[in-house]
């Protein structure tokens, strides 16, 4: 987690602890996760597990030859574009575990999008923009 000292400080006055850090540190550890998936999901290849993963049309993977015709997309292409791929499944678990974490604590609320062109986790706290902290 990055330290904006002033942020902390700003928190602190209004009654962070300790645990309350804790919880944006873990948060934090996942939004970076959902972030990187989004990333890969919109590039269609990335590492995952050690291993790489293609999902993009127009690769060795998925050949383009196979899903556009002079008529337009095919069935298969549509099947393609519905699969749910490694890297969504893992942008779920990441999810899920961030809801999991500030579920008891009312005093956090998380927002998601999945355009990795900006940030694809947001985390209020009392009502104050902690985003930053996250990435």
């Amino acid at each position: 987690m990055k330290y904006n000292k002033g942020m902390i400080l700003a928190m602190g006055r209004n009654g962070a602890t300790m645990a309350t850090l804790d919880i944006i540190s873990k948060v934090a550890k996942q939004a970076r996760l959902y972030q990187k998936m989004a990333e890969y999901s919109c590039n269609g290849e990335g590492i995952l597990h050690g291993r790489k993963i293609t999902t993009a049309i127009g690769t060795e993977a998925h050949p383009a030859d196979k899903f556009y015709t002079d008529k337009g997309y095919s069935t298969a292409y549509a099947n393609i574009e519905m699969t749910v791929t490694e890297f969504d499944k893992e942008s779920i678990k990441a999810r899920k575990k961030i809801e999991d974490v500030i579920k008891d604590n009312t005093d956090f609320k998380a927002k998601f999008q999945g355009d990795p062109r900006g940030v694809c986790v947001r985390l209020r706290w009392k009502d104050v923009d902690v985003t930053e902290l996250l990435y």
